[in-house]
Formats: structure tokens, sequence, C-alpha cells
């Protein structure tokens, strides 16, 4: 998991009653904070913006929230779960429900979200331990070929 990063497509958000223009913003496992851009909204708003994350440990958690652009208030939250999901290189398209403090729906926001391996860094790691592997195979072969020399003396 190291090494990889998550890109979250805030498509859109649905059945936002009365909010006249709206942005979203992701909470990235509180260490990363990203927004869209406010746009005018109508129950309903596209934003169709990618921010892109590191994961550090495979088991973070994305807070997706809508707010209203004028008020600066929280519409609601939907929850992204890295453990739910697999890593997977492919395009996950999902409408997660906004929920407010009380567990009240207003609405649904629409993602696309890829997890992408970092073939460099996972590449280096593997290359680090197939060298540590070598090392030792290196080492055992040493050992075994002093113990011939020491066997062929005693012959």
């Amino acid at each position: 998991m190291t090494g990889s990063i998550l890109i979250i497509q805030i498509v859109e958000a649905r059945n936002l009653q009365g909010i006249r223009a709206a942005y979203a913003e992701v909470n990235f496992d509180n260490t990363d904070r990203q927004r869209t851009q406010p746009k005018e909204s109508a129950d309903s708003v596209i934003w169709n913006e990618k921010l892109t994350f590191d994961v550090v440990r495979g088991n973070e958690v994305a807070l997706i929230s809508a707010h209203n652009a004028s008020t600066r208030t929280t519409i609601g939250t939907a929850t992204y779960n890295l453990k739910d999901y697999p890593l997977s290189e492919l395009s996950q398209e999902l409408w997660l429900p906004l929920m407010t403090k009380d567990m009240k729906e207003v609405g649904q926001v629409m993602l696309i979200v890829q997890w992408i391996q970092s073939r460099v860094k996972h590449l280096a790691i593997r290359l680090d331990h197939l060298n540590a592997e070598i090392d030792e195979t290196q080492k055992e072969l040493e050992f075994y070929k002093t113990k011939l020399e020491i066997l062929h003396c005693k012959l």
C-alpha cells in the first residue's frame, strides 16, 4: 500500500434542497484536506474535479463533505474507507449518501475512485527484497563452500 495514490474524482451531488452554490471537500485521514471550486446549483451540482492523495497504510478514511458556498456551512458528509474497497487499478463509480450529524440523508455525492499502486516505489521495494535474498544466498553458498573444502581436505 505504501507509495500508492488515491484519485478521488468528485463528479456531482444531487438532491441538495435549496442550495444556490456548493463546494465539496475531502479530508483524507485527517492529514490532507482538499476541496473543489464552488459551483452554482439548483438542487444538484456538477464539479467533475480530481483530487489526489498519498496512501500510506491502505486503511485510510476519506471524509467527503458538501458545503453551502454562501454560508460555508456543511450540508452533509459521506465516508469512503479504503479497507472496504480492494486495491485495484480500475476506477470505481459510486454514489454515497450525504448525511447530517443526526444521520438524516440530505443528498448524494457521486465519486469516481481509482487507487493506483506506484510502480516505481513498488519495484524499488521488490528490488531491495531481492537484493537481500541474493545476499543471504551468497552467504549460504560461502558457508557450504567452506564446508566442502574442509571435507575435501579430510579425504
